[in-house]
């Protein structure tokens, strides 16, 4: 029984976990609220409209499922997640990213550990998942968002700076195929249960300071 301080872990905790477990502890043993920009929000507003309305965007692929939940215990650790699409049926996976001067190629998807984890979350919930996963980029640029207001016989104009898609790339958005091998699977596994230990040790040791 690990004792985690949200009493599961998903992809972005494991991935704060090694990069700094000081800013792991800020967020997750002192409750600190994470922020929000802009570009982060334009990407949760994004996936809540093709989440409603798939049929605004048939070039972009996706599964029959928007915001899959993915909540599971492997290897006696708990994990939840939210796949941005998924396809039950064949098991696929489908992840989305909204990015200005997108930076994304072939060896940032490969080194990207979100996509293993949840190939590794779906082969656990259903034995087997689709090895061909997709990341959709489409990338985004500054923009102008303009309303008008009468008062009497003039007409007040309005605008502030928005986040909108470049002409061209939901119709043609860059697709990544990052083919995910089993024994990459079993090697997620290792790391979840690793940093699982490591986390559960640590936290313990946080909460019996407090203690004494």
């Amino acid at each position: 029984m690990y004792n985690l301080p949200k009493n599961y872990l998903s992809s972005s905790a494991c991935d704060l976990w090694e990069r700094n477990p000081q800013d792991y502890r800020e967020k997750y043993y002192l409750n600190q609220k994470g922020f929000s920009t802009p570009y982060t929000q334009f990407g949760k507003d994004f996936a809540d409209d093709i989440e409603r309305h798939p049929e605004k965007y048939p070039n972009i692929p996706k599964g029959s499922i928007g915001e899959f939940p993915v909540k599971w215990v492997i290897e006696g650790v708990p994990v939840l997640g939210y796949l941005d699409s998924f396809e039950p049926s064949t098991k696929s996976i489908f992840e989305y990213k909204t990015s200005v001067n997108s930076s994304w190629n072939e060896v940032k998807v490969r080194k990207w550990k979100q996509l293993p984890f949840y190939a590794m979350c779906i082969r656990e919930m259903f034995g087997d998942y689709d090895h061909n996963v997709k990341l959709v980029v489409m990338e985004t640029e500054w923009g102008e968002s303009c309303k008008e207001t009468q008062f009497g016989t003039k007409v007040i104009r309005e605008c502030e700076k928005v986040l909108v898609f470049k002409e061209g790339t939901v119709d043609k958005p860059i697709i990544f195929n990052r083919e995910i091998e089993p024994w990459e699977v079993d090697k997620m596994k290792e790391r979840l249960v690793n940093i699982a230990e490591a986390v559960s040790k640590d936290y313990t040791s946080y909460q019996q300071s407090l203690v004494e």
